[in-house]
């Protein structure tokens, strides 16, 4: 099957840099001398109040009618910082131009042709840049400009797909430098699609003819890594070991040693070899990464920080590596630390709002909560975090006005007013993105207060949001139950029943409440309930509402089976459930089992209210008093 060889990868092997040198040639040209391009083109202009054809147009025409050598060599030179320019730029096609203008200027010099080549392969124009190539006589040119050219030349080869020819120049260059490790690389590559094997055998024969550890360590390498495309996992090892030998410093041979340690279940042999590799060379990034990956995998997170914090020192301009530090001093409480560590992230500019996001978090464990809603607020409103980190916002507001103040002032507190004033200024900076989520918030704050009646007025203003569902109508129906308006409760719990004739909850929610504050019709109550439980049989809120009725009628063994199906489907840790259950085995004179569903409804109990409704129900006799008290 043919291969197709995309241009990027022959561009990376030609433009990046490797483990000898970057394809840029060292050596300038003749007539541009790089180390003096700080002297300005006299009269070249600006590109800038004119377009690129019209400048080079001037240039070309300055240069051919000066006689000063003095002054060509400053358009040259003009040319070139411009050219160069635009290539750092990424615009390609200017840096072509200027180049190939001084292609024509200089047409001997063979590190400006390889400046207008590349500008050209960049620039998408290939099959130019390849005619050219095969027009100029490589051999003449000296060694090293030469190779550089040739190898050039074979990577646009293999961008057209003709590998044959890239083939056949690589070789060409092996036979005058057969240890010239980039080609080598190249070749083998290359060869890999054909055969393995006799990729194998060229990385081989590079590393015989190659003198310099470093060289013979990356030839052993790549050859480890061909072995391990084969699965031959013995070899690969051997040939990553060798690697490593020749040339320690080459911790990417020792890092492929421990994933095939890692996949023939040696972990503990890795984490050895990877700690001793450290112990000679601290400062190795990928070894230290390695075993922090391993640790934190593993959930470890304590023995994870010292090389998390390792690669920080080593790295301190990375914003992503201080993120990841951050997440481990959270994970192991270290709020303060990881606090520090997002604070130094913020002025890179990277992911600003995700660190405001992720600080007020690390606030909010610390009980900081003005310190969270400070961090929240810096989260911009076009952030994926904007709407998570304002919900949380309002909800710390919240929590702070509900604070009990120690001012006996009849009006609102501080805390109170700035809570609302801050949700209105939510409110309208999200431009009714959030209208729902305030309404919800204040209906919240007023239920906490015991006020009802703003409770059930905020949900009504957002009844009509899309958003309302189910469990709104029910909080809603619920305020106004606990206003005592039951009409308006009851109104909408049946306007969802007809909405809904299978709604479970709705006959549930109606039929329980009909017990408590109508125990003179539990008939009604029971038609509700009964329908409740046809609909869903196996809930354990409905079984414990069945449960509530039998006991108020008096049946308690048909309480307690229901009660116990309630307990058993789910609800064991639920206050009113057990509160429940010891009612009806108080009632069937059962103490023992009284007092200890007595005793584990105190335990769930999660206000003074409740607690002291079971201590009601207990009674003064302190025999009675569960353990737990």
């Amino acid at each position: 099957m043919l291969r197709v060889f995309p241009l990027f990868m022959s561009l990376f092997f030609v433009i990046s840099c490797n483990i000898t040198s970057c394809s840029t040639s060292k050596k300038a040209s003749s007539k541009i001398k790089i180390s003096e391009m700080s002297n300005p083109c006299i009269d070249c202009g600006s590109v800038n109040s004119q377009s690129e054809k019209e400048y080079l147009s001037k240039m070309k025409k300055k240069f051919s009618e000066s006689k000063n050598e003095f002054v060509k060599d400053h358009i040259l030179r003009d040319l070139y910082l411009k050219g160069t320019t635009y290539e750092g730029n990424y615009e390609f096609d200017k840096s072509e131009q200027f180049f190939q203008l001084l292609t024509k200027l200089t047409p001997k010099d063979p590190h400006l042709l390889n400046k207008y080549i590349m500008s050209l392969v960049r620039n998408g124009s290939v099959e130019k840049a390849l005619v050219i190539l095969e027009d100029m006589n490589l051999e003449a040119l000296d060694q090293e400009e030469s190779t550089q050219l040739q190898q050039l030349k074979a990577s646009v080869y293999e961008s057209l797909g003709n590998f044959e020819g890239a083939a056949h120049v690589y070789d060409k260059v092996l036979v005058d430098h057969p240890g010239d490790i980039d080609v080598c690389i190249k070749r083998s590559y290359l060869e890999r699609e054909n055969s393995t094997t006799k990729a194998i055998k060229i990385l081989k024969n590079c590393h015989d003819k190659n003198k310099k550890n470093e060289y013979k360590s990356e030839l052993s390498f790549k050859t480890g890594r061909l072995y391990l495309d084969l699965g031959e996992l013995k070899k690969a090892e051997q040939y990553f070991k060798q690697a490593y030998q020749e040339y320690p410093e080459n911790s990417k041979s020792l890092a492929a040693i421990g994933v095939i340690l890692g996949e023939t279940k040696r972990i503990e042999v890795t984490l050895s070899l990877f700690k001793n590799h450290l112990k000679k060379y601290p400062d190795d990034y990928l070894i230290s990464k390695r075993l922090m990956d391993h640790y934190v995998e593993r959930e470890k997170y304590e023995s994870a920080l010292p090389y998390m914090e390792k690669m920080v020192d080593l790295n301190p301009k990375d914003p992503a590596v201080k993120y990841k530090l951050a997440y481990l001093y959270r994970e192991v409480a270290s709020y303060d630390k990881a606090i520090d560590s997002l604070k130094e992230v913020i002025p890179f500019g990277v992911e600003t709002d995700k660190a405001y996001f992720f600080m007020g978090d690390l606030y909010i464990k610390k009980n900081q909560f003005k310190e969270a809603v400070l961090a929240f607020k810096e989260i911009k409103f076009d952030s994926t975090y904007y709407k998570e980190s304002k919900m949380r916002e309002m909800n710390l507001l919240r929590d702070i006005a509900l604070v009990p103040s120690r001012s006996i002032a009849a009006g609102q507190t501080k805390d109170v007013k700035n809570y609302f004033t801050s949700l209105n200024a939510i409110k309208k900076e999200a431009k009714g993105e959030l209208d729902f989520e305030v309404g919800v918030n204040k209906s919240l704050f007023w239920k906490k207060k015991n006020n009802f009646k703003n409770a059930a007025k905020a949900l009504e203003e957002i009844k009509n949001h899309e958003n309302f569902n189910s469990d709104h109508h029910f909080f809603l129906a619920s305020m106004y139950e606990k206003d005592k308006l039951f009409d308006k409760a009851d109104k909408i719990v049946l306007e969802m029943i007809k909405a809904n004739p299978d709604n479970a909850q709705a006959y549930n929610y109606i039929g329980y409440s009909l017990i408590e504050r109508v125990p003179s019709d539990l008939k009604r109550a029971k038609i509700y309930l009964e329908k409740a439980l046809s609909l869903k049989p196996k809930d354990a809120h409905i079984l414990d509402s069945i449960g509530w009725l039998y006991f108020k009628m008096g049946n308690y063994k048909s309480a307690l089976d229901h009660l116990h199906k309630s307990f058993d489907n789910g609800l064991e840790n639920d206050f009113t459930v057990n509160k429940h259950l010891g009612m009806s085995y108080k009632k069937m004179g059962d103490t023992q089992k009284a007092k200890h569903y007595f005793d584990q409804s105190l335990m769930h109990a999660t206000s003074d209210q409740e607690r002291e409704t079971i201590f009601k129900l207990i009674g003064p006799d302190p025999k009675k008093m569960p353990a737990s008290i």
